[in-house]
């Protein structure tokens, strides 16, 4: 009896600790990564502002090649987008809201019943290279569940940011060594597809 006294005890001033600190947690939570790449902005904003070439760097897309993906609102731009159905990446929904040219990518993605964010991507020429970032904000409302779930969001969703900014450095090298030789594109293209 003094177990199941001590169990109540233990595990209801685990819930209060856990709401104490989701109250005090941040509601608004972003999540960025950086990377310079030897390419110039204009090549750089093409692969996040044409949603069909996110196939060439998105971990998303790396991790599960065979989900159903069905693109809408034209091929580049505000209005563009794609819908995703995957067994392992589950459904969702992403839209570019505003994009300027070779600076800066906004969209609106939905992970259905696991919530949804802004994302952003922005384009800075450095010399002869550009620091891209991949970046997102989300809301995590006022359960202060959630907001403890905030508090390890950077740590889940920023190596997947990591693993695209390399993805998209791979693939930028690739359609340079193609454009140089195209007969060596279809090597450049197995490679790319076991990317990290």
């Amino acid at each position: 009896m003094k177990f199941l006294k001590w169990l109540a005890v233990s595990v209801g001033a685990l819930v209060l600790l856990i709401v104490i600190v989701g109250l005090l947690s941040p509601r608004q939570i972003r999540i960025q990564r950086s990377l310079t790449i030897s390419a110039p902005p204009e090549s750089l904003f093409a692969q996040v502002n044409e949603p069909k070439k996110w196939e060439n760097w998105s971990k998303w897309y790396r991790d599960e090649p065979t989900m159903n993906l069905t693109y809408f609102g034209g091929q580049s731009g505000a209005g563009a987008g794609y819908e995703w159905h995957g067994k392992k990446q589950g459904n969702g929904r992403l839209v570019i809201t505003k994009s300027e040219p070779a600076q800066r990518v906004d969209y609106d993605v939905d992970f259905m019943e696991n919530g949804s964010g802004k994302g952003f991507a922005t384009f800075e020429p450095k010399g002869t290279e550009t620091l891209v970032t991949l970046g997102m904000d989300t809301d995590m409302g006022a359960n202060p569940f959630m907001r403890v779930m905030g508090l390890f969001m950077d740590a889940l969703v920023g190596p997947d940011f990591e693993a695209g900014l390399n993805n998209m450095k791979a693939s930028i090298g690739s359609e340079a060594g193609a454009s140089l030789n195209p007969t060596l594109a279809p090597y450049l293209g197995r490679v790319n597809k076991g990317g990290c």
